[in-house]
């Protein structure tokens, strides 16, 4: 019988959550998992590679976590898995020469990537890890962002929901009822709607890194900050 191989573990605290999870390199069954999705070029192939990647790795429930922690954790799977420099292709605008190509290869380094916690404009009021949604003086629903976005905007909702509230009484979501949730949203009024639609569109804490890249033709080197990493992932 073949020897078994032991996989080293890691950990590392979830930068919104701040939970301390395990994780471990991807294998190769693993890698060729995200290896076809990005061959396939459909979006939602590559974002469900990365869902089954994580839960694999770390056993973390990805429909349960920020969009800032799912990312956060992919990028410490893929340090550990292959390195900490990413290769990226990004585009680019302004390069000297004509005959310059549109997009230029570049790089991001992990170990340098950080996290902005507070965004400036941020519409709604905090609450833990969540945010309040007010209904009236006295109703309000407590919802967390949340990564993955189901077809069905009930479920979306029910997925990011944490508790309703009415005054002091709590209704944690595991009290309430699938049908009786759709009930409950059906029965909103307008602008309560509006702002949960703002809510699920609103980005919040995001990670940010800074991509340096060089033109092959006229040799122009890049310097670029960006924010948020899905399409660095693969």
């Amino acid at each position: 019988m073949l020897p078994k191989i032991n996989i080293p573990k890691y950990s590392t605290t979830l930068p919104i959550s701040g939970k301390v999870i395990e994780y471990r390199p991807y294998i190769v069954k693993e890698q060729n998992i995200l290896k076809y999705a990005a061959q396939s070029g459909e979006e939602s192939d590559i974002e469900d590679a990365i869902k089954q990647i994580i839960g694999n790795c770390s056993g973390v429930d990805v429909s349960d976590i920020h969009p800032t922690d799912f990312e956060w954790i992919f990028l410490k799977i893929h340090a550990c898995s292959e390195s900490n420099i990413v290769e990226v292709i990004y585009p680019v605008e302004d390069c000297a020469e004509l005959q310059c190509p549109s997009y230029v290869s570049g790089y991001f380094d992990i170990n340098e990537v950080t996290v902005i916690k507070q965004d400036k404009a941020n519409p709604f009021k905090s609450r833990g890890n969540g945010f309040i949604i007010p209904v009236d003086d006295n109703i309000g629903m407590h919802l967390k962002k949340i990564v993955v976005f189901d077809e069905n905007d009930y479920q979306t909702l029910y997925n990011a929901l944490i508790s309703i509230y009415d005054g002091d009484k709590i209704f944690p979501k595991s009290s309430i009822d699938y049908n009786e949730f759709i009930d409950f949203i059906d029965n909103l009024p307008k602008p309560v709607s509006e702002q949960l639609k703002q809510f699920m569109e609103y980005v919040g804490p995001t990670i940010q890194c800074n991509v340096n890249g060089k033109c092959d033709v006229c040799g122009k080197v890049f310097y670029q900050q960006v924010e948020g990493l899905k399409d660095f992932f693969v």
